[in-house]
């Protein structure tokens, strides 16, 4: 039985339930990216949503770490997929969604 999801803080840490990938490689000036495989088990910290719809994770595979992101709108929508779900204690950091708010995305 999977734990209830209560808030989502700011550097959280997820863990990769299916093979996804993420982009890896764009910036300001570059928005093409190259895929990234995150294989099933793989640990991602959540770093942020932004406002254009990119959810941004840091990773390490291989002991080579990465910055990607995943074109889904909010980390909910990555959570409601089946993609991930919460790895360890993650008290740390500022909530980023939290509440009836929170209950509201996870549920739609």
């Amino acid at each position: 039985m999977e734990t209830k999801i209560t808030e989502i803080r700011y550097g959280s840490n997820w863990v990769a339930k299916m093979e996804f990938s993420i982009g890896i490689g764009s910036n300001s000036m570059n928005p093409n990216t190259k895929s990234l495989n995150i294989p099933i088990g793989t640990i991602l910290q959540w770093e942020e949503d932004s406002r254009n719809g990119n959810v941004w994770f840091n990773v390490e595979i291989d002991g080579e770490k990465h910055r990607g992101k995943i074109e889904s709108g909010a980390i909910t929508n990555v959570i409601k997929s089946g993609r991930i779900s919460p790895y360890g204690n993650n008290e740390k950091g500022i909530i980023a969604y939290g509440g009836e708010y929170l209950q509201k995305l996870l549920n739609n």
